[in-house]
C-alpha cells in the first residue's frame, strides 16, 4: 500500500500534475474571500503552470548530461512523445480558458515574458542560468500570478502598508520554500556552472536560514491577524502551512529523497489552497 500511494506522488510530481495542483490551489488561496474569476482564474493558472513546467523540463533536458540526470529526468525522456502531447493540449486549453476572462491578459504579459526568456535561451542563455536569479524569478513571478492578480482582480490592491506587507510576505515565505530546490539540484547547477544560494554554503546552514526565515515569515502572519482581525482564519491556515515546511527541516538529511522537496516545501502551498476551499464551501 505505501509503496502504491509513492509511486502515485511520484507520478503526480514527475508529471508536473502535483505542480497544477499547488499553484492552482495557491491562486485560489490569493483571492480570499472573494468569488469573482476565482474558479475560472485558478483553473487558467493550474493547466498553464503544467504546460510550462512540463515544456521546460523537456526543453531543458538537452541542458542535462546522461551520466548526472536524475530518476525524474529519464522518466520525462522515456515519456516525452506523452508529454509533448499533454503540453500541447494544456496549452490551447489554457488559450481557450483566457476567453472567459479575457480583461486580466495584460496582466499576465509580464508574467509570461519573463517565463518565455526563463526557459528559451532568447539571447543565447536562459534567464534560469544567471547567477543567483531562479530562485528570485519563481518566487517573484508565483507572487505576482497567485497574489498580486487575484487581489487586483477583486479590487483590492490598495497599495497601502498592509497590502505591501503582505505582497513582501508572501514573496519570502515563496522564497524560502523554493530554496531548498537548489539543493536537489545543485549537482546539476554545478555542471551547468551556475552560481546559487545553496552552492555557496552547505545543506546544513542552508536549512537553518530556511528554518530562521520561516519563523520570521509566521510571526510576520500573526502581526497581520492582529491588524486585521477579520482574516484570522485566513492567515491561520497560512500559519499551519508553513509550520509543516518548518517542521519538514527537522527531518534527518538521510531522509531526504528526491520526492521530499516537494511533499514538504510545495505542499504547504498546495495545503493554502485546500484550506481556502474549505472556508468557501
Amino acid at each position: 500500500m505505501a509503496n502504491a500511494l509513492i509511486r502515485a506522488f511520484q507520478f503526480l510530481v514527475y508529471s508536473n500534475l502535483y505542480l497544477g495542483l499547488v499553484l492552482g490551489g495557491f491562486s485560489f488561496h490569493g483571492f480570499g474571500s472573494c468569488t469573482e474569476y476565482r474558479i475560472e482564474y485558478s483553473l487558467l493558472i493550474a493547466s498553464s503552470s503544467i504546460a510550462v513546467y512540463t515544456f521546460h523540463a523537456l526543453f531543458g533536458l538537452r541542458y542535462i548530461q546522461e551520466e548526472i540526470r536524475s530518476d525524474r529526468h529519464k522518466w520525462l525522456n522515456k515519456n516525452r512523445s506523452v508529454l509533448w502531447a499533454t503540453t500541447a493540449f494544456l496549452g490551447l486549453l489554457s488559450l481557450l480558458q483566457l476567453t472567459s476572462i479575457p480583461n486580466i491578459i495584460p496582466l499576465l504579459l509580464p508574467a509570461l515574458g519573463l517565463t518565455a526568456f526563463y526557459v528559451l535561451p532568447i539571447f543565447g542563455k536562459r534567464l534560469r542560468d544567471l547567477n543567483y536569479a531562479k530562485v528570485f524569478l519563481v518566487s517573484a513571478v508565483v507572487c505576482y500570478l497567485c497574489r498580486f492578480i487575484p487581489q487586483y482582480i477583486n479590487g483590492q490592491t490598495s497599495w497601502d502598508l498592509f497590502f505591501l506587507f503582505e505582497l513582501l510576505l508572501c514573496f519570502a515565505f515563496l522564497f524560502l520554500l523554493t530554496m531548498p530546490f537548489d539543493l536537489r539540484d545543485q549537482n546539476i547547477e554545478r555542471r551547468l556552472k551556475t552560481k546559487t544560494h545553496i552552492n555557496k554554503t552547505d545543506s546544513k546552514q542552508a536549512f537553518k536560514f530556511v528554518f530562521v526565515g520561516l519563523g520570521v515569515c509566521i510571526l510576520g502572519l500573526l502581526l497581520l491577524s492582529r491588524s486585521h482581525p477579520e482574516t484570522f482564519s485566513w492567515r491561520l491556515f497560512e500559519i499551519a502551512a508553513l509550520v509543516f515546511a518548518f517542521l519538514a527541516i527537522f527531518v534527518p538529511e538521510r531522509n531526504q529523497k528526491p520526492l521530499f522537496y516537494p511533499l514538504f516545501f510545495e505542499g504547504p502551498l498546495l495545503l493554502m489552497g485546500l484550506f481556502s476551499i474549505y472556508l468557501s464551501i
